[in-house]
């Protein structure tokens, strides 16, 4: 049996430390920005494994109170709401869908990629789809992910997602089936410009 101090101290070490996972997942959210470092985003922005080390944290932590009703009654609630976060989690997992959908590296520039995702409800209408055209510019550390374009789902004949494609090391056309755009990127960081140019 540890003793009362060290008991106390164990406490106090997994209490903070629980706090590390959440830290972690605010960055993953922040970096996930339109401009934010992707691997930072890739690497944090994991709500169920980040806030599930935080429970788990609290759960041990609750376990070294002193025993009692108090201990019975924080570990009880530190499990209860690790399981409504956990199921929370998997219906909202369930319920969206992210694929990317096409990678393509700028010509001429080995630093860029065009990326195209698609989140949708799995089973859902047309409508319910959301594409993203991203690029990702840079490398290592110092890569960052820009949002060029976004665009709910349509049926053909209505302004359906057709392609995005790179025209030239700084401009990105996107062509549904009712019109195309041409976005223009900064020739230095990467990031989009205000205006797109329409042909």
């Amino acid at each position: 049996m540890f003793p009362t101090a060290h008991r106390r101290t164990t406490r106090r070490l997994l209490s903070r430390a629980a706090a590390l996972p959440v830290c972690l997942y605010a960055a993953g959210i922040w970096e996930s920005r339109s401009g934010g470092h992707l691997l930072v985003a890739d690497a944090f922005d994991r709500p169920i494994l980040l806030i599930s080390c935080s429970l788990a944290l609290l759960v041990l932590a609750a376990c070294f109170m002193k025993p009692g009703r108090d201990r019975i009654v924080a570990t009880l609630f530190t499990v209860l709401v690790w399981i409504t976060v956990m199921i929370g989690g998997v219906l909202l997992q369930g319920l969206r869908v992210t694929e990317t959908m096409s990678r393509e590296q700028a010509p001429d520039r080995p630093d860029r990629a065009l990326v195209v995702r698609l989140q949708a409800d799995p089973g859902g209408e047309t409508e319910s789809q959301y594409w993203s055209i991203l690029v990702e510019a840079g490398t290592g550390w110092c890569a960052r992910r820009w949002t060029v374009h976004e665009m709910a789902g349509q049926y053909p004949g209505y302004g359906a997602f057709k392609s995005a494609t790179w025209t030239g090391p700084d401009r990105i056309t996107v062509t549904t089936d009712m019109h195309v755009k041409v976005f223009s990127l900064s020739a230095g960081d990467g990031h989009p410009l205000p205006a797109p140019d329409t042909p």
